[in-house]
């Protein structure tokens, strides 16, 4: 599922790409998008017509569709398929795909507020790749704290 996602948002991106003269040096998704739309931004304020304008939101619209397919991570239900990462799931479904503005109550929830250890961030205008490894730590460090928070369900419902 995740590579068929990849190759959907590759194949909207590389297209763009094309038609904006936007060579593709941007290594992750959301650089991509960042940079084409900031040529469609440009693209709309030059714009001579009404169907260029409007070829130009569709393309904006294809941005947002980009990004809510690269916030659905393949592999979030499978390591651990908890009912809440299922519910979670399936309100942002709905929210995607039917537009609902807020999702249906499937059942009560609680939430569990639990701050991580801090992380140092320094700047190196050497290191080309210093927001990547910093989104990497954050969600490695919110990883294990989910990990601790579902293992701590799993023996609460047990007993």
């Amino acid at each position: 599922m995740r590579e068929r996602i990849e190759r959907l948002m590759d194949q909207i991106l590389t297209h763009l790409e094309m038609c904006h003269a936007v060579s593709n040096v941007a290594v992750t998704t959301p650089e991509r998008v960042k940079t084409l739309r900031q040529k469609i931004i440009c693209a709309q304020e030059t714009a001579r017509d009404d169907d260029q304008q409007q070829l130009l939101c569709e393309q904006m619209d294809d941005m947002f569709l980009v990004m809510q397919l690269y916030s659905y991570p393949g592999d979030y239900l499978r390591q651990q398929p908890t009912i809440e990462r299922l519910a979670e799931t399936m309100d942002k479904l709905e929210e995607d795909i039917l537009a609902l503005n807020l999702p249906r109550v499937r059942s009560r929830r609680r939430t569990v507020v639990r701050f991580g250890e801090p992380i140092r961030v320094t700047v190196d205008p050497r290191n080309r790749d210093q927001v990547g490894q910093l989104t990497a730590t954050m969600q490695d460090s919110v990883q294990v704290i989910l990990d601790e928070l579902n293992s701590s369900a799993a023996v609460s419902a047990a007993r």
